[in-house]
Protein backbone atom coordinates (compact mmCIF):
# COMPACT_ATOMS: atom_id res chain seq x y z
CA UNK A 1 0.00 0.00 0.00
CA UNK A 2 1.18 3.53 -0.67
CA UNK A 3 2.89 5.35 2.15
CA UNK A 4 0.25 7.50 3.88
CA UNK A 5 0.73 11.14 3.01
CA UNK A 6 3.17 10.53 0.13
CA UNK A 7 0.70 11.83 -2.44
CA UNK A 8 -0.12 14.85 -0.36
CA UNK A 9 3.56 15.80 -0.07
CA UNK A 10 4.16 15.41 -3.81
CA UNK A 11 1.01 16.78 -5.43
CA UNK A 12 -0.99 18.42 -2.65
CA UNK A 13 -3.72 15.78 -2.50
CA UNK A 14 -4.05 12.17 -1.45
CA UNK A 15 -3.68 9.35 -3.98
CA UNK A 16 -5.91 6.28 -4.06
CA UNK A 17 -5.47 2.59 -4.71
CA UNK A 18 -7.37 1.00 -7.58
CA UNK A 19 -6.68 -2.71 -7.60
CA UNK A 20 -2.92 -3.22 -7.80
CA UNK A 21 -2.20 0.33 -8.97
CA UNK A 22 -2.13 3.81 -7.49
CA UNK A 23 -4.31 5.97 -9.73
CA UNK A 24 -4.34 9.76 -9.48
CA UNK A 25 -4.68 12.28 -12.29
CA UNK A 26 -2.55 14.93 -10.53
CA UNK A 27 0.17 12.35 -9.76
CA UNK A 28 0.01 11.08 -13.35
CA UNK A 29 0.51 14.68 -14.51
CA UNK A 30 3.58 15.18 -12.33
CA UNK A 31 5.13 11.86 -13.35
CA UNK A 32 4.17 12.35 -17.00
CA UNK A 33 6.11 15.62 -16.90
CA UNK A 34 9.09 13.85 -15.32
CA UNK A 35 8.96 11.21 -18.07
CA UNK A 36 8.89 13.90 -20.74
CA UNK A 37 11.84 15.67 -19.12
CA UNK A 38 13.79 12.42 -18.91
CA UNK A 39 13.02 11.50 -22.51
CA UNK A 40 14.04 14.88 -23.93
CA UNK A 41 17.43 14.36 -25.50
CA UNK A 42 17.46 10.58 -24.93
CA UNK A 43 17.96 8.08 -27.69
CA UNK A 44 15.27 5.48 -28.32
CA UNK A 45 17.08 2.86 -26.20
CA UNK A 46 17.08 5.16 -23.15
CA UNK A 47 13.51 6.42 -23.37
CA UNK A 48 10.86 5.43 -20.85
CA UNK A 49 7.45 5.33 -22.49
CA UNK A 50 5.16 4.08 -19.72
CA UNK A 51 5.19 3.56 -15.97
CA UNK A 52 2.77 2.22 -13.38
CA UNK A 53 2.77 3.06 -9.69
CA UNK A 54 2.22 -0.17 -7.79
CA UNK A 55 0.02 -0.12 -4.72
CA UNK A 56 2.25 -2.56 -2.86
CA UNK A 57 6.04 -2.64 -2.55
CA UNK A 58 8.06 -5.70 -3.57
CA UNK A 59 7.18 -8.63 -1.30
CA UNK A 60 10.00 -10.22 0.67
CA UNK A 61 7.96 -13.37 1.35
CA UNK A 62 7.23 -13.80 -2.37
CA UNK A 63 10.95 -13.60 -3.20
CA UNK A 64 10.70 -10.16 -4.78
CA UNK A 65 13.49 -8.86 -2.51
CA UNK A 66 16.88 -10.59 -2.37
CA UNK A 67 18.73 -11.43 0.84
CA UNK A 68 20.88 -8.34 0.26
CA UNK A 69 17.82 -6.09 -0.04
CA UNK A 70 17.78 -5.65 -3.82
CA UNK A 71 14.71 -6.00 -6.03
CA UNK A 72 14.61 -9.44 -7.66
CA UNK A 73 13.34 -8.20 -11.01
CA UNK A 74 12.79 -11.67 -12.46
CA UNK A 75 10.53 -12.65 -9.55
CA UNK A 76 8.66 -9.31 -9.61
CA UNK A 77 8.01 -9.70 -13.34
CA UNK A 78 6.80 -13.27 -12.87
CA UNK A 79 4.57 -12.45 -9.90
CA UNK A 80 3.12 -9.32 -11.47
CA UNK A 81 2.92 -10.38 -15.12
CA UNK A 82 -0.61 -8.99 -15.53
CA UNK A 83 0.61 -5.55 -14.44
CA UNK A 84 3.53 -5.75 -16.88
CA UNK A 85 1.04 -6.58 -19.65
CA UNK A 86 -0.82 -3.35 -18.85
CA UNK A 87 2.35 -1.42 -19.75
CA UNK A 88 2.13 -2.79 -23.30
CA UNK A 89 -1.64 -2.47 -23.81
CA UNK A 90 -2.71 -0.13 -26.60
CA UNK A 91 -4.08 2.34 -25.80
CA UNK A 92 -2.61 2.79 -22.34
CA UNK A 93 -5.27 1.88 -19.76
CA UNK A 94 -6.21 3.97 -16.74
CA UNK A 95 -3.38 3.89 -14.19
CA UNK A 96 -0.59 3.65 -16.78
CA UNK A 97 1.36 6.90 -17.03
CA UNK A 98 2.76 8.17 -20.33
CA UNK A 99 5.04 11.17 -21.01
CA UNK A 100 3.40 14.59 -20.86
CA UNK A 101 3.34 16.73 -24.00
CA UNK A 102 6.62 18.49 -24.80
CA UNK A 103 7.01 21.83 -23.08
CA UNK A 104 5.91 20.80 -19.59
CA UNK A 105 8.54 20.52 -16.89
CA UNK A 106 8.85 18.79 -13.56
CA UNK A 107 10.77 19.69 -10.46
CA UNK A 108 12.10 17.49 -7.71
CA UNK A 109 11.84 14.18 -9.57
CA UNK A 110 14.58 12.00 -10.99
CA UNK A 111 13.87 8.85 -12.97
CA UNK A 112 16.28 5.94 -12.92
CA UNK A 113 15.80 3.36 -15.67
CA UNK A 114 17.10 -0.06 -14.69
CA UNK A 115 16.05 -1.64 -17.96
CA UNK A 116 18.61 -3.56 -19.98
CA UNK A 117 15.85 -4.81 -22.25
CA UNK A 118 12.48 -3.11 -22.30
CA UNK A 119 10.35 -6.25 -22.36
CA UNK A 120 12.54 -8.25 -19.98
CA UNK A 121 13.01 -5.62 -17.26
CA UNK A 122 10.49 -2.78 -17.34
CA UNK A 123 11.27 -1.55 -13.83
CA UNK A 124 11.84 2.13 -13.21
CA UNK A 125 12.61 3.66 -9.84
CA UNK A 126 11.43 7.16 -8.98
CA UNK A 127 13.34 9.26 -6.50
CA UNK A 128 11.40 12.16 -5.00
CA UNK A 129 13.80 14.92 -3.98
Amino acid sequence: MAEPGAGTRLIGEEVWRQGDLIVSQPLAGVLGQALADHNAGQGSADRIERIAILATPPDLDAGEITDKGYVNQRRVLANRAALVDLLYADPAPRGIITPAPIGLTSSGLQLFDSCASRRERPLVYVSIT
